[in-house]
């Protein structure tokens, strides 16, 4: 998988798209309250998307950690490693929706990935704008 920080705990093949289960070993989110006293509380499934491998759609599906301030009762969870802050998907799948934005329609880039037209979309125009404003500088 290639992904440091991540481990995988094991693949699912399906036809036409892979699961990816991994674990994931982040630091304890820091709380904003004064007193922060910061507890574990439990963990959640979360599906990000990666970039398609063999042809194929990959989900990874992180087991991650979550976490309770029992002083402001906040619920809190780390950020997974290589996982964009704004989508759910990785920062290479980004990177590979930039970069194959203009070769191929949104709407084949996002059946091949597996995901929404709009979202491909709007990640390569905020792409495209950040290029143009850096031209224009």
């Amino acid at each position: 998988m290639n992904l440091p920080q991540l481990k995988q705990i094991k693949l699912v093949e399906e036809p036409g798209q892979y699961q990816v289960h991994v674990t994931v070993d982040c630091e304890v989110p820091a709380c904003g309250c004064l007193l922060p006293k910061i507890v574990k509380n439990g963990t959640k499934q979360v599906m990000f998307f990666d970039t398609p491998m063999h042809g194929r759609k990959v989900g990874i599906w992180v087991q991650r950690q979550r976490y309770l301030c029992q002083t402001c009762h906040r619920t809190l969870a780390p950020q997974v490693p290589h996982m964009h802050h704004k989508h759910d998907m990785t920062e290479r799948l980004v990177d590979y929706i930039q970069q194959h934005g203009t070769a191929r329609t949104f709407s084949a880039l996002a059946s091949e990935i597996g995901i929404d037209p709009q979202t491909v979309s709007d990640i390569w125009n905020a792409y495209a704008r950040a290029k143009l404003a850096l031209q224009g500088s």
